[in-house]
């Protein structure tokens, strides 16, 4: 929202940027993580209808084959890219169910 405000200053006052909470302020680590998913989350099964589903370990694993992401570096890397993959579909889901209502 920030970088829209300052692409669009004309606009900015219409822009409602929300505070972060103190707790959900980003750590330097959390960077390799937000862009991994960035970068993987469409590579993933999607059902017949739409739905999505997780993102695959072959693609999470050639992630880090590619970014020489490996040993226990790779499996708290997983554990991590799943948690967020996780959040997501939670998130997609329940904004799907909300469309749905509409």
């Amino acid at each position: 929202m920030r970088r829209l405000a300052d692409e669009l200053p004309e606009e900015a006052d219409a822009i409602h940027i929300p505070d972060r909470p103190e707790e959900a302020q980003p750590a330097l680590w959390h960077e390799l993580y937000w862009t991994a998913w960035d970068a993987i989350r469409f590579d993933r099964p999607y059902g017949a209808f739409g739905g999505e589903m997780p993102l695959s370990y072959l693609a999470v694993s050639q992630y880090a084959r590619d970014h020489d992401i490996a040993g226990d570096a790779f499996r708290i890397f997983m554990r991590l890219m799943s948690a967020i993959d996780a959040e997501w579909l939670a998130y997609s889901a329940e904004k799907a169910k909300q469309e749905k209502k509409k």
